[in-house]
């Protein structure tokens, strides 16, 4: 496992963390903070697929990195990489005029981005 791995994990685990409240968040913040440590573990899990597939990441940014992905992962694990990204990043933004995230919305997402931690059959 390598440093973004249990980055992302522990990312993961807070983001759980909050959802489950065993995190002190403002009620009204809670999907939002949840959907920003998950956008923060999916992040890192790219880097790693980026780093296993041998494509230096720490220059690129989020869209080339999952662009590099298509073509070096397999083709379940780079669109489950790009949903999942742009969900969690249209979450994290907050606008006058639309409302926070649903939990149960940030919670599927989260589970998209647990689904895509690198193991070697993603590979």
């Amino acid at each position: 496992m390598t440093a973004n791995t249990s980055d992302a994990d522990r990312l993961i685990t807070s983001a759980h963390a909050v959802l489950d409240r065993t995190i002190a968040v403002p009620p009204h913040q809670v999907s939002r903070v949840a959907a920003f440590l998950a956008r923060r573990a999916l992040e890192a899990i790219t880097r790693d697929l980026c780093e296993r597939v041998g494509v230096r990441s720490d220059i690129a940014t989020m869209r080339a990195r999952l662009v590099v992905l298509r073509h070096h992962t397999n083709a379940t694990t780079a669109e489950l990489l790009a949903r999942s990204w742009l969900g969690l990043s249209r979450a994290c933004h907050h606008h006058a005029f639309e409302f926070a995230p649903n939990e149960n919305e940030v919670r599927r997402l989260l589970e998209h981005v647990k689904s895509t931690r690198p193991r070697d059959e993603h590979l």
